[in-house]
Protein backbone atom coordinates (compact mmCIF):
# COMPACT_ATOMS: atom_id res chain seq x y z
CA UNK A 1 0.00 0.00 0.00
CA UNK A 2 2.76 2.39 0.82
CA UNK A 3 4.12 1.82 -2.58
CA UNK A 4 1.13 4.44 -4.27
CA UNK A 5 1.97 8.27 -4.21
CA UNK A 6 -2.06 8.48 -3.99
CA UNK A 7 -2.16 6.30 -0.28
CA UNK A 8 -1.67 10.05 1.54
CA UNK A 9 -4.70 11.73 -0.29
CA UNK A 10 -7.30 8.46 1.44
CA UNK A 11 -4.92 7.68 4.17
CA UNK A 12 -6.38 10.65 6.91
CA UNK A 13 -10.04 9.93 6.42
CA UNK A 14 -11.61 7.59 8.62
CA UNK A 15 -14.87 4.82 7.55
CA UNK A 16 -17.26 7.29 9.10
CA UNK A 17 -16.55 10.22 6.68
CA UNK A 18 -16.88 8.57 3.78
CA UNK A 19 -19.84 6.80 4.30
CA UNK A 20 -21.56 10.43 5.22
CA UNK A 21 -20.44 11.60 1.99
CA UNK A 22 -22.44 9.22 0.41
CA UNK A 23 -25.57 10.86 1.87
CA UNK A 24 -27.76 7.32 2.27
CA UNK A 25 -31.26 6.88 3.92
CA UNK A 26 -31.14 6.07 7.58
CA UNK A 27 -31.67 2.17 7.45
CA UNK A 28 -29.39 2.02 4.67
CA UNK A 29 -26.48 4.22 6.15
CA UNK A 30 -27.27 2.30 9.33
CA UNK A 31 -26.84 -1.48 7.41
CA UNK A 32 -23.82 -0.18 6.38
CA UNK A 33 -22.31 1.17 9.11
CA UNK A 34 -23.12 -1.99 11.32
CA UNK A 35 -21.67 -3.96 8.47
CA UNK A 36 -18.24 -1.81 8.78
CA UNK A 37 -18.23 -2.39 12.76
CA UNK A 38 -18.16 -6.41 11.85
CA UNK A 39 -15.47 -6.15 9.76
CA UNK A 40 -13.32 -2.86 11.51
CA UNK A 41 -14.26 -4.39 15.40
CA UNK A 42 -13.91 -0.24 15.82
CA UNK A 43 -16.12 2.76 15.44
CA UNK A 44 -16.05 3.89 12.27
CA UNK A 45 -15.26 7.16 13.40
CA UNK A 46 -11.99 6.10 14.40
CA UNK A 47 -11.23 3.56 11.74
CA UNK A 48 -9.13 4.71 8.81
CA UNK A 49 -10.72 4.51 5.31
CA UNK A 50 -7.42 2.95 3.89
CA UNK A 51 -8.30 -0.03 5.83
CA UNK A 52 -11.34 -0.71 4.18
CA UNK A 53 -9.59 0.05 0.78
CA UNK A 54 -7.21 -2.98 1.72
CA UNK A 55 -9.65 -5.39 2.54
CA UNK A 56 -11.90 -4.28 -0.81
CA UNK A 57 -8.43 -4.23 -2.95
CA UNK A 58 -7.73 -7.60 -1.51
CA UNK A 59 -10.53 -9.11 -3.52
CA UNK A 60 -9.89 -7.07 -6.65
CA UNK A 61 -12.26 -4.01 -5.59
CA UNK A 62 -15.46 -6.92 -5.33
CA UNK A 63 -17.38 -6.00 -1.74
CA UNK A 64 -19.68 -8.97 -1.62
CA UNK A 65 -16.31 -11.02 -2.07
CA UNK A 66 -14.74 -9.39 0.52
CA UNK A 67 -17.72 -9.96 2.50
CA UNK A 68 -17.81 -13.76 1.95
CA UNK A 69 -13.64 -13.54 2.45
CA UNK A 70 -13.56 -12.17 5.76
CA UNK A 71 -16.98 -13.59 7.16
CA UNK A 72 -18.05 -16.57 5.88
CA UNK A 73 -15.91 -19.18 4.18
CA UNK A 74 -13.77 -21.42 6.68
CA UNK A 75 -11.41 -23.70 6.75
CA UNK A 76 -12.44 -27.31 6.55
CA UNK A 77 -10.15 -28.75 9.74
CA UNK A 78 -10.46 -24.84 11.35
CA UNK A 79 -7.54 -22.77 12.80
CA UNK A 80 -6.13 -25.28 14.95
CA UNK A 81 -5.68 -27.56 11.38
CA UNK A 82 -3.82 -24.87 10.31
CA UNK A 83 -1.72 -23.65 13.44
CA UNK A 84 -0.93 -27.50 13.60
CA UNK A 85 0.33 -28.13 10.33
CA UNK A 86 2.60 -25.33 10.42
CA UNK A 87 4.27 -26.12 13.50
CA UNK A 88 4.87 -29.23 12.24
CA UNK A 89 6.82 -28.58 9.06
CA UNK A 90 8.24 -26.08 11.27
CA UNK A 91 10.61 -28.67 12.70
CA UNK A 92 11.43 -25.78 15.69
CA UNK A 93 11.35 -26.14 19.18
CA UNK A 94 8.10 -24.75 20.69
CA UNK A 95 7.60 -23.16 23.70
CA UNK A 96 4.12 -22.44 24.75
CA UNK A 97 2.97 -20.13 28.17
CA UNK A 98 6.39 -18.37 27.89
CA UNK A 99 7.07 -14.62 28.05
CA UNK A 100 9.67 -12.73 26.68
CA UNK A 101 10.37 -9.36 28.59
CA UNK A 102 13.72 -8.18 27.11
CA UNK A 103 15.74 -8.26 24.03
CA UNK A 104 19.23 -7.38 23.81
CA UNK A 105 20.16 -7.43 20.11
CA UNK A 106 23.69 -6.33 18.83
CA UNK A 107 25.28 -5.95 14.87
CA UNK A 108 25.77 -10.63 14.85
CA UNK A 109 23.11 -11.71 17.55
CA UNK A 110 20.75 -11.10 20.36
CA UNK A 111 19.68 -12.21 23.81
CA UNK A 112 16.37 -13.30 24.33
CA UNK A 113 15.35 -12.61 28.26
CA UNK A 114 12.32 -14.95 29.67
CA UNK A 115 9.75 -13.64 32.65
CA UNK A 116 11.28 -16.54 34.67
CA UNK A 117 15.15 -15.36 33.83
CA UNK A 118 16.14 -17.45 31.04
CA UNK A 119 18.34 -16.27 28.37
CA UNK A 120 18.49 -17.52 25.07
CA UNK A 121 21.36 -16.24 22.45
CA UNK A 122 20.43 -16.26 18.67
CA UNK A 123 21.73 -15.57 15.51
CA UNK A 124 18.56 -13.71 14.34
CA UNK A 125 14.87 -12.60 16.46
CA UNK A 126 11.57 -12.50 14.48
CA UNK A 127 9.32 -10.45 17.00
CA UNK A 128 5.71 -10.95 16.39
CA UNK A 129 4.21 -9.30 19.28
CA UNK A 130 1.06 -6.70 18.30
CA UNK A 131 1.54 -3.22 17.85
CA UNK A 132 -0.13 -2.35 20.55
CA UNK A 133 1.67 -4.53 23.05
CA UNK A 134 5.33 -3.87 21.66
CA UNK A 135 6.44 -1.65 24.30
CA UNK A 136 5.53 -4.82 27.03
CA UNK A 137 9.14 -5.84 25.99
CA UNK A 138 12.13 -3.87 26.96
CA UNK A 139 14.85 -3.66 23.90
CA UNK A 140 18.35 -2.20 23.92
CA UNK A 141 19.06 -0.58 22.57
CA UNK A 142 15.47 0.99 22.56
CA UNK A 143 13.24 0.75 18.94
CA UNK A 144 12.46 3.64 16.67
CA UNK A 145 10.23 6.09 16.92
CA UNK A 146 8.59 4.59 13.76
CA UNK A 147 7.86 1.19 15.46
CA UNK A 148 7.02 2.75 19.49
CA UNK A 149 4.73 6.02 18.47
CA UNK A 150 2.00 3.76 17.03
CA UNK A 151 2.03 1.06 19.83
CA UNK A 152 1.34 4.51 21.81
CA UNK A 153 -1.38 6.13 19.65
CA UNK A 154 -3.11 2.08 19.52
CA UNK A 155 -4.53 0.66 16.22
CA UNK A 156 -8.18 1.50 16.52
CA UNK A 157 -9.48 -2.13 16.96
CA UNK A 158 -11.41 -2.14 20.04
CA UNK A 159 -14.27 -4.35 20.22
CA UNK A 160 -15.69 -7.33 20.97
CA UNK A 161 -16.99 -10.42 19.73
CA UNK A 162 -19.81 -12.89 21.37
CA UNK A 163 -20.94 -16.12 20.83
CA UNK A 164 -24.22 -16.73 21.76
CA UNK A 165 -26.41 -20.11 22.40
CA UNK A 166 -29.71 -19.35 22.17
CA UNK A 167 -32.58 -22.07 22.33
CA UNK A 168 -34.09 -23.37 18.67
CA UNK A 169 -34.43 -24.64 16.43
CA UNK A 170 -34.64 -21.07 14.11
CA UNK A 171 -34.36 -19.91 11.03
CA UNK A 172 -30.60 -18.81 10.10
CA UNK A 173 -30.70 -14.89 9.95
CA UNK A 174 -28.09 -12.02 9.48
CA UNK A 175 -28.94 -8.65 10.94
CA UNK A 176 -27.49 -5.08 11.45
CA UNK A 177 -28.27 -2.73 13.82
CA UNK A 178 -25.57 0.74 13.79
CA UNK A 179 -22.51 1.41 15.46
CA UNK A 180 -24.44 3.24 18.35
CA UNK A 181 -25.47 -0.15 19.61
CA UNK A 182 -23.73 -2.66 22.00
CA UNK A 183 -23.94 -5.21 19.49
CA UNK A 184 -23.90 -4.17 15.65
CA UNK A 185 -24.20 -7.30 13.71
CA UNK A 186 -24.78 -10.98 14.19
CA UNK A 187 -25.26 -13.73 12.35
CA UNK A 188 -25.87 -17.89 12.40
CA UNK A 189 -22.77 -19.85 12.84
CA UNK A 190 -24.22 -23.46 14.12
CA UNK A 191 -27.86 -24.75 13.77
CA UNK A 192 -28.48 -27.56 15.75
CA UNK A 193 -31.94 -29.69 16.16
CA UNK A 194 -32.79 -28.04 20.08
CA UNK A 195 -30.30 -24.51 19.79
CA UNK A 196 -28.12 -22.93 17.97
CA UNK A 197 -25.10 -20.62 18.24
CA UNK A 198 -24.73 -16.98 16.77
CA UNK A 199 -21.80 -14.80 16.63
CA UNK A 200 -22.29 -10.85 17.32
CA UNK A 201 -19.61 -8.06 16.51
CA UNK A 202 -19.62 -4.79 18.79
CA UNK A 203 -17.80 -1.97 18.05
CA UNK A 204 -16.79 -0.61 22.21
CA UNK A 205 -15.70 -3.91 23.97
CA UNK A 206 -16.03 -1.55 27.37
CA UNK A 207 -19.87 -1.49 26.42
CA UNK A 208 -20.71 -5.22 26.78
CA UNK A 209 -19.29 -8.28 28.41
CA UNK A 210 -19.51 -11.53 26.44
CA UNK A 211 -20.41 -13.13 30.12
CA UNK A 212 -23.14 -11.35 31.04
CA UNK A 213 -25.93 -13.74 29.91
CA UNK A 214 -28.79 -10.50 30.62
CA UNK A 215 -27.00 -8.05 28.82
CA UNK A 216 -26.06 -10.08 25.80
CA UNK A 217 -30.11 -11.00 25.73
CA UNK A 218 -30.74 -7.07 25.84
CA UNK A 219 -28.57 -6.66 23.08
CA UNK A 220 -30.45 -9.09 20.99
CA UNK A 221 -33.60 -8.06 21.85
CA UNK A 222 -33.02 -5.05 19.22
CA UNK A 223 -33.41 -7.37 16.70
CA UNK A 224 -35.00 -10.51 17.73
CA UNK A 225 -36.77 -10.86 21.36
CA UNK A 226 -38.50 -14.13 20.60
CA UNK A 227 -34.89 -15.53 21.15
CA UNK A 228 -33.73 -16.89 24.12
CA UNK A 229 -29.99 -16.67 25.26
CA UNK A 230 -29.08 -19.51 27.00
CA UNK A 231 -25.37 -18.80 27.35
CA UNK A 232 -22.75 -16.55 25.80
CA UNK A 233 -19.38 -16.50 26.08
CA UNK A 234 -16.26 -14.42 24.52
CA UNK A 235 -12.54 -13.51 25.16
CA UNK A 236 -11.79 -9.80 26.08
CA UNK A 237 -8.95 -9.35 23.59
CA UNK A 238 -8.57 -5.90 24.87
CA UNK A 239 -7.34 -6.66 28.08
CA UNK A 240 -5.38 -10.01 27.19
CA UNK A 241 -1.70 -8.33 28.13
CA UNK A 242 -0.66 -11.22 25.14
CA UNK A 243 -2.60 -8.84 23.02
CA UNK A 244 -4.05 -5.38 23.80
CA UNK A 245 -6.15 -5.48 20.49
CA UNK A 246 -8.48 -7.39 18.09
CA UNK A 247 -7.81 -7.58 14.76
CA UNK A 248 -5.35 -4.57 13.25
CA UNK A 249 -7.25 -1.75 11.70
CA UNK A 250 -5.00 1.14 11.41
CA UNK A 251 -5.96 5.00 12.33
CA UNK A 252 -6.34 7.46 10.15
CA UNK A 253 -2.75 8.02 8.87
CA UNK A 254 -0.89 5.57 10.40
CA UNK A 255 -0.69 3.23 7.30
CA UNK A 256 1.24 5.94 5.23
CA UNK A 257 2.94 7.38 8.55
CA UNK A 258 4.31 4.00 10.33
CA UNK A 259 4.01 0.98 8.03
CA UNK A 260 7.25 1.04 6.05
CA UNK A 261 9.44 1.63 9.75
CA UNK A 262 7.15 -1.07 11.21
CA UNK A 263 8.43 -3.89 8.87
CA UNK A 264 11.48 -2.56 8.53
CA UNK A 265 14.67 -4.80 10.24
CA UNK A 266 16.71 -3.40 13.09
CA UNK A 267 19.99 -5.56 12.42
CA UNK A 268 19.56 -9.22 13.59
CA UNK A 269 15.67 -8.15 14.79
CA UNK A 270 13.14 -8.89 12.10
CA UNK A 271 9.51 -8.16 12.66
CA UNK A 272 6.72 -10.08 10.80
CA UNK A 273 2.77 -11.00 11.84
CA UNK A 274 -0.13 -9.77 10.38
CA UNK A 275 0.00 -6.27 12.38
CA UNK A 276 2.54 -5.89 9.74
CA UNK A 277 1.06 -7.30 6.71
CA UNK A 278 1.07 -5.24 3.29
CA UNK A 279 -2.17 -7.28 2.17
CA UNK A 280 -4.65 -8.79 4.85
CA UNK A 281 -3.29 -7.16 8.00
CA UNK A 282 -5.77 -8.59 10.79
CA UNK A 283 -5.97 -12.11 9.08
CA UNK A 284 -3.76 -15.25 9.01
CA UNK A 285 -3.26 -14.14 5.83
CA UNK A 286 -1.55 -11.39 6.52
CA UNK A 287 1.02 -13.25 8.86
CA UNK A 288 2.11 -15.68 6.36
CA UNK A 289 2.92 -13.28 3.93
CA UNK A 290 4.80 -11.17 6.48
CA UNK A 291 6.47 -14.15 7.60
CA UNK A 292 7.63 -15.28 4.03
CA UNK A 293 8.76 -11.99 3.64
CA UNK A 294 10.88 -12.22 6.96
CA UNK A 295 12.37 -15.54 6.29
CA UNK A 296 13.23 -14.40 2.46
CA UNK A 297 14.70 -11.38 4.15
CA UNK A 298 17.12 -13.89 6.71
CA UNK A 299 17.79 -16.18 4.20
CA UNK A 300 19.32 -14.28 1.86
CA UNK A 301 21.09 -12.92 4.79
CA UNK A 302 19.94 -9.10 4.88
Amino acid sequence: PTSSPALASVDGATVQEKLDELDLPVEEYNANEAAWVGHLNAPPSEAGFSSALRWTAATAGSWHLMHEASAVFRLTGGTRALVSALAEEARAQIHTSTTVSRIEHGDDSAVVTTSDGTRITAGRVVGSLPQNILPSVEFSPALPAGKTVPAEEKAASQGVKVWIRVRGPITPFFAYSSAHHPLSVVRTEFIGEDDAVLVAFGADSTRISPDDRDAVQKALNVWRDDLEVLDSTGHDWMADPLSGETWMIHRPGQVSRYLEAQQRSEGVLHFAGSDYADLWPGFIDGAVESGLRVARQITAGE
